[in-house]
């Protein structure tokens, strides 16, 4: 807003990638969540993964400071479940109070094809160093949490 008057400015968004980036999973949770997924209990599914803290405090960083919606996708979920699939991981973050404005679910190509009509997304973070090349010049590598939202 400027001098009382309402700003047609869109504000950018940034994608974040959910897996291995934001969340975790090993070992016997992979099972559990395979079990509950197939049982179409996805939030309680979605609550197997473990959030990486750090990058928790960043997204709120980067919200606060850079005035950047934080989208997550989950890229795992096959297409016939991304509706509740990304309902119930949008539940599971929103429990931790993470500022995430959206979560979409869908497999990596689709995005890779949608993005051409996502005018407002500036960069695709992907911490999967052999996927992130596919999102074009969204695409971002992600190594380490101080890379996400760097301009």
């Amino acid at each position: 807003m400027y001098k009382g008057d309402i700003s047609n400015v869109v504000q950018p968004r940034v994608l974040l990638v959910f897996e291995g980036a934001l969340g975790f999973i090993a070992g016997d949770a992979v099972e559990e969540f395979n079990a509950l997924a197939s049982e179409g209990m996805w939030g309680e599914a979605w609550d197997q993964w473990t959030l990486n803290e750090q990058m928790m405090g960043k997204i709120w960083q980067v919200v606060q400071k850079q005035s950047i919606q934080v989208s997550v996708v989950t890229l795992i979920v096959p297409q016939e479940y991304s509706e509740v699939a990304g309902r119930g991981l949008q539940e599971s973050l929103d429990s931790h109070g993470l500022p995430v404005s959206r979560v979409l679910a869908m497999p990596s190509k689709r995005l890779a094809r949608e993005l051409a009509y996502m005018p407002d997304v500036a960069a695709v973070y992907d911490a999967n160093l052999d996927s992130w090349a596919m999102f074009g010049r969204k695409g971002k590598a992600l190594t380490n949490v101080y890379d996400f939202c760097r301009f």
